[in-house]
């Protein structure tokens, strides 16, 4: 499957647009479904995971070319991974349906091993259909340090960058960045970058722009 770190800056902003961030991405490319990231119109709806604890769920509109191949315009989509990510051991299962709403009544299903008992995933992923999509975890810290702009990949540093690599990639944040940030908070993102690298190992460019700097 394919990922989001293969296109374009340009078709990389048309994915986050559509409400397509890492874990999405991730999860299809790691876990081949019916349909992949080109297909996907817009995400509706989702509930975040977490790793080695519980699924991710979302809700999703495709395309029509898609639809009429899967028999629905709208796709329930749930995985989870353990604490190495997606890459290593994860897994994930979809159903198609022919309004949002039912999509999201796939919540409810034992469609995996883990269920919504108390009917909190269906609850949350409703609600947000009927206002807008929550913004994930990922797309808030992108916010928080202003570096939605920056790709997610970079032809300077490897894709996967060792302990080694943590100032190049500070270094690539844009200008406009860097001047939200003075010289104190750009080493400590160095810092922390280093520190996170050394515990979890290589880090993806999209990792490290969602490195917090309060701890």
């Amino acid at each position: 499957m394919v990922s989001i770190y293969g296109f374009s800056k340009e078709k990389q902003a048309e994915f986050e647009a559509a409400g397509i961030d890492h874990d999405l991405s991730s999860c299809l490319e790691n876990n081949s479904q019916s349909f992949d990231i080109t297909d996907i119109e817009k995400v509706l709806a989702v509930f975040e995971g977490e790793r080695d604890e519980r699924d991710w769920r979302w809700v999703i509109k495709v395309t029509k070319q898609c639809a009429e191949k899967n028999g629905g315009r709208f796709v329930f989509l749930q995985g989870g991974c353990d604490y190495t990510g997606w890459d290593c051991r994860s897994s994930a299962d979809s159903k198609f349906a022919k309004t949002a709403k039912q999509a999201a009544e796939f919540a409810k299903s034992d469609m995996r091993y883990e269920k919504d008992e108390d009917g909190k995933v269906y609850q949350s992923l409703v609600e947000q259909l009927k206002s807008s999509k929550s913004k994930t975890w990922r797309e808030s810290k992108d916010e928080e340090l202003g570096v939605k702009e920056l790709p997610k990949i970079s032809s300077s540093c490897p894709a996967r960058p060792q302990t080694s690599n943590a100032s190049c990639w500070a270094d690539s944040l844009s200008a406009e960045s860097k001047k939200s940030m003075n010289e104190k908070s750009m080493q400590e993102l160095k810092q922390k970058v280093h520190d996170k690298a050394i515990r979890f190992g290589p880090m993806s460019s999209y990792d490290i722009s969602c490195v917090d700097l309060r701890g």
